[in-house]
């Protein structure tokens, strides 16, 4: 057959691949990029402010924490504006708003302690 004019030789045919499904991860970079959505490892200051915001809730503790995590979340979202693919704005935003709220320590603890000292001159 390979002599025969009639049946001119064709080269080998290619072998399809096989389409991949959008939920499997077989590459590390899309592993990557969705551990990346939850927790935004690339952006560090936008998780670090998240986590102070959240700890910056508590009496006390949100007079130093508190403006450090608006900071933080501010700096996030600016790293974020620059490189998009850093991830992290949710927790960037979360920090601010926590700050904000935790910022409520500057006016409650200082007449906690206030009014605890009023009474105690009683």
């Amino acid at each position: 057959m390979a002599d025969d004019p009639d049946y001119p030789e064709q080269p080998p045919r290619r072998r399809r691949r096989r389409p991949r499904d959008e939920d499997e991860y077989d590459d590390d970079e899309h592993a990557d990029d969705a551990v990346a959505t939850v927790i935004p490892y690339k952006n560090p200051r936008a998780l670090t402010g998240y986590y102070l915001g959240v700890f910056g809730l508590a009496p006390v503790l949100g007079l130093i924490l508190a403006p450090a995590a608006i900071v933080l979340g501010i700096m996030g979202l600016r790293h974020v504006n620059r490189n998009p693919r850093a991830k992290g704005t949710a927790h960037a935003i979360v920090a601010i708003v926590l700050g904000v709220l935790g910022m409520y320590n500057w006016l409650c603890v200082p007449l906690a302690v206030v009014g605890y000292f009023k009474g105690a001159l009683r």
